[in-house]
């Protein structure tokens, strides 16, 4: 096993626009490391071909011809590409197509993390009164992701599905506080809604997780964002905004909702009760 080559496992359907964004990212961006990258894409059978100069420039890819929906497609992806991770790489990213993440400084961050904690996971918190965690963006040990394929035999509430198992089989996770808060508390209601209470920037993760159909100029919206998330000009794109302080914007409604009361401190976690 390489301790410095670890493996990015790429989920897409439709969003192949995202996907292209995404490896060109991983192969500028991502510097601190060795990435194997493997795409699964269930997207085949509704048109959606993975684009061949996005083949060419990865390690491997994985075209089901079956899609089972969203999240129990999630699912059946992460599920058949297991078998392509190679074992040399001691940690993978799970991430899905349309997740930017701009530098590998915080996978490496984490990673030190994951080994001095004796852990085996590490995402974001998902929804706070339940016991959740993202598999939008992921580090996993390898190993035990191979060796616990179960953990991705979820369809519904895949977050909370992935935390039960980790529980139940008295595995350590970790949370990655800059992908945190995912969702906005209730008290910025009145002033803040965007996205339908979700936050899709994070700018101490230098990520950005906007879905191009609910932009009004698509992906030429999701790059103006990613600039001000990033704070500088990545994408040559119009700014139509002033970059600086939509960032300073950004960044004090992060912060707001990172220190305004929510539920969860008044309420016990629950462990949300899942039927396969």
């Amino acid at each position: 096993m390489n301790p410095n080559r670890h493996c990015v496992f790429i989920r897409v359907c439709h969003r192949m626009e995202d996907l292209r964004i995404l490896v060109d990212i991983i192969r500028k961006h991502w510097t601190n490391g060795s990435y194997f990258i493997l795409i699964a894409s269930n997207g085949k059978s509704l048109g959606y071909d993975i684009p061949p100069e996005v083949k060419n420039s990865v390690d491997k890819t994985v075209e089901l011809q079956d899609n089972l929906g969203h999240k129990a497609g999630d699912g059946m992806l992460l599920q058949s590409g297991l078998q392509f991770i190679p074992d040399s790489c001691e940690y993978t990213i799970l991430l899905q197509a349309d997740t930017w993440i701009f530098d590998d400084g915080l996978i490496s961050k984490y990673i030190e993390k994951l080994k001095k904690t004796s852990s085996v996971w590490a995402s974001a918190e998902w929804i706070e009164k339940y016991w959740s965690l993202a598999v939008d963006f992921a580090i996993v040990n390898t190993s035990f992701l191979k060796s616990s394929p179960d953990i991705l035999n979820f369809t519904e509430h895949p977050e909370s599905s992935v935390c039960n198992y980790l529980l139940d089989n008295s595995q350590n996770f970790i949370y990655i506080n800059e992908c945190m808060p995912v969702h906005r508390p209730n008290i910025m209601k009145g002033f803040y809604n965007a996205y339908g209470g979700r936050f899709r920037s994070f700018p101490e993760a230098k990520m950005v997780t906007h879905h191009i159909e609910d932009l009004p100029d698509g992906i030429e919206d999701k790059k103006l964002l990613a600039n001000i998330c990033l704070n500088r000009d990545v994408f040559d794109v119009e700014s139509r905004v002033n970059i600086a302080t939509e960032h300073k914007k950004l960044r004090m409604v992060m912060k707001l909702a990172s220190i305004l009361p929510r539920s969860r401190w008044f309420n016990k976690k629950k462990r949300r009760n899942l039927q396969k």
